[in-house]
């Protein structure tokens, strides 16, 4: 039976260490002053074959092993209690650095497969010489933010299980519940031999697809009943598939999971999606397959929104999107995937609501929109990281007016609908912005011409007060009106911010004024006092910097996305930044998020409103490693959006 830790300790000559150390990565790149002060501190220890130097689960004995002459073997125990060889340790390797760093138990055990000799270095002075050396702390944070994934990916799945039998309804990929082979009409076959097709095959619709198979188009029952049979005089059966085809068609992989395809029918306000693969037809997948899962009731929802009249009425719906949100969570869904359907859901209801507003201009006298306009929402909205309702942060752009009188009176209609949007959303449970970044502030409600004045005036007068509005307003989108005035506004701030080389080093060095709370020795600093002492605001203590360092990225690059996830992206996509470096800042905002949403069901389920604060200590070991291992992520982005920008000290 194999014996646990019976080493035989040695003092050693220094400068056998000395060699030893200089031999190891990352320890070779230290000075010679480095190496003599760690060297001085190290000791070698000897291990009979058999031995555990250390088994899973046990607590981290403080120090580094490198293996000086023998073979380790890396064994994994699973919960039957049978071990699994994970890989082997030879001469010059060296392990038990997860622990160390983190804090957490040995996630492995490692046992002599030979007579080991390991020389061990204690805690105490590696800390002292990364804190001292980035280049060499560097490696040792890579390691942990490459584990980070696994890591993190490895405990979604553990805790999806047991909460539904079965696959997990939103990750069903595209392929397992869409209708295939798509049944299918050429684009010159007649009206009648398209109902006659619908007919025979119980569907509600069909795919006109070109000689060559690709398709061009769709016709469902609706198309039928009013371009067909609802026009005046003799219905035409003699009419071709093409001529009453919608042809603005939306299409998806089969590979992609079920909760996007649900994200595109709400989006687009379609009941059909057509699948294809590598270019080819290969399926459809209707609201009716859809229906079949639990996801008819995220449906519903939209349908709900979209017919209540009063604001009482879409109050209760609010409260719906609740409960998919919870939903959501129970069945373990990514904060990636939860966001943008959710925001689309607070979209949804922004939009109704501009609408009741605008119908009660024209019935209080005011009369309809007198120009054009777009309704923005900036901050958490515009990045489409919405989970839960957060206070406003919207406002206005409306067409150039020629002279100032009609102007002023344009604005005034404008802030009046502001004000009853902005009264509708906060009676939807959505609070006013302390800030009165609203639409009902005019400020926040602009002609375009205005707008783009404000905004060389920000990049021009850099004091704090236009920093703040800058990187509030920077990740506006449109929700409402009239898009292109939108688009011409991102055109210029993209434009402009591109040679704003100043603007760009102050709103870096806005990221980087404040660092994820770790202390030196990478344990989690919380609150010391007050009323959310022993917890940590995720927000603005972390989530806030990924945030404004990517932004910093993209505006220098002229990505015009909004959403933090998509900006990270097009980031990787462009080659702006490692593809390892951004998978890790994907890893730690999508394990921060998950960590916020689920604290804010939490607390929505108590009766609480969600306020970013968590208590880390009341997590689990491996909750803990990972929110840990997240901050060292963050003070990672922050390392190098230092060095892309230059921003040191």
């Amino acid at each position: 039976m194999a014996r646990t830790n019976e080493g035989k300790t040695l003092k050693g000559d220094l400068k056998e260490k000395i060699g030893i150390l200089q031999r190891v990565i990352p320890f070779n790149i230290l000075s010679q002053k480095e190496h003599q002060e760690l060297a001085e501190q190290c000791y070698f220890k000897e291990f009979p074959k058999d031995t555990y130097i250390f088994r899973q689960s046990e607590p981290s004995q403080g120090m580094i092993f490198i293996i000086v002459s023998g073979k380790t073997r890396v064994t994994v125990s699973q919960e039957e209690g049978v071990e699994t060889t994970a890989g082997y340790r030879n001469p010059y390797d060296f392990f038990g650095v997860t622990a160390l760093l983190t804090d957490e138990e040995y996630p492995v055990s490692v046992v002599a497969e030979e007579d080991l000799k390991c020389l061990l270095v204690p805690h105490e002075r590696l800390e002292n010489i990364m804190n001292n050396n980035a280049e060499f702390a560097s490696y040792f944070t890579y390691e942990l933010s490459r584990r980070l994934r696994e890591v993190y990916r490895s405990f979604m799945e553990e805790t999806r299980e047991g909460f539904y039998t079965g696959a997990h309804l939103l990750r069903k990929r595209v392929s397992e519940i869409m209708s295939s082979p798509p049944v299918i009409c050429g684009y010159m076959d007649s009206v009648e031999r398209v109902a006659q097709v619908m007919a025979q095959n119980d569907v509600s619709s069909v795919i006109v697809t070109a000689p060559n198979g690709t398709p061009l188009g769709i016709i469902t029952e609706k198309d039928l009943v009013s371009k067909v049979l609802a026009e005046e005089g003799p219905a035409s059966l003699d009419m071709k598939a093409h001529e009453i085809m919608s042809e603005n068609i939306i299409s998806i992989s089969g590979e992609d999971f079920s909760y996007q395809a649900l994200l595109l029918m709400i989006k687009h306000s379609i009941k059909h999606v057509i699948v294809s693969s590598n270019g080819s037809l290969v399926g459809i997948l209707t609201m009716r397959d859809l229906m079949r899962t639990r996801q008819s009731g995220a449906l519903s929802i939209v349908n709900k929104i979209e017919s209540q009249e009063s604001l009482e009425e879409l109050r209760r719906a609010v409260d719906d999107i609740d409960k998919v949100l919870q939903a959501l969570v129970m069945e373990r869904a990514y904060a990636s995937e939860i966001c943008p359907l959710i925001t689309e859901f607070y979209d949804r209801l922004t939009r109704r609501i501009v609408s009741m507003a605008e119908r009660d201009m024209v019935a209080e006298g005011y009369g309809e929109p007198p120009v054009a306009y777009s309704w923005i929402n900036m901050g958490s909205s515009g990045r489409m990281e919405q989970y839960s309702r957060t206070d406003q942060d919207n406002g206005i752009i409306f067409e150039d007016m020629p002279d100032r009188r009609t102007l002023k009176k344009v604005r005034e209609y404008f802030l009046v609908l502001g004000e009853k949007v902005v009264d509708g959303l906060e009676k939807c449970g959505f609070e006013r912005c302390d800030g009165l970044v609203m639409a009902n502030n005019s400020q926040w409600c602009r002609s375009l011409s205005e707008w783009k004045e404000v905004v060389a005036q920000w990049i021009d007068e850099l004091d704090p007060e236009n920093i703040r509005k800058m990187t509030i307003f920077l990740d506006f989108r449109h929700i409402w009106g009239y898009s292109p005035l939108t688009q011409n506004l991102k055109e210029y701030v993209t434009d402009r911010f591109q040679n704003a080389n100043t603007a760009l080093l102050f709103l870096g060095e806005d990221a980087l004024r404040y660092r994820a709370p770790l202390n030196i020795f990478r344990q989690i600093v919380t609150e010391k006092s007050g009323e959310h002492k022993n917890q940590v605001n995720l927000k603005g203590a972390a989530c806030v910097h990924i945030v404004d360092c990517i932004r910093l990225f993209c505006l220098r690059e002229g990505i015009k996305e909004t959403s933090t996830f998509k900006r990270m992206a097009e980031i990787k996509k462009r080659g702006v930044l490692a593809e390892d470096e951004v998978e890790f800042a994907e890893t730690a905002f999508e394990t921060l998020m998950m960590f916020r949403i689920r604290e804010a069901v939490e607390k929505m389920s108590q009766g609480e409103t969600p306020n970013n604060y968590m208590n880390p200590y009341a997590l689990s070991k491996k909750e803990q490693a990972l929110l840990r291992e997240s901050f060292v992520v963050v003070n990672r982005l922050q390392n190098l959006t230092s060095k892309h920008f230059r921003l040191y000290g």
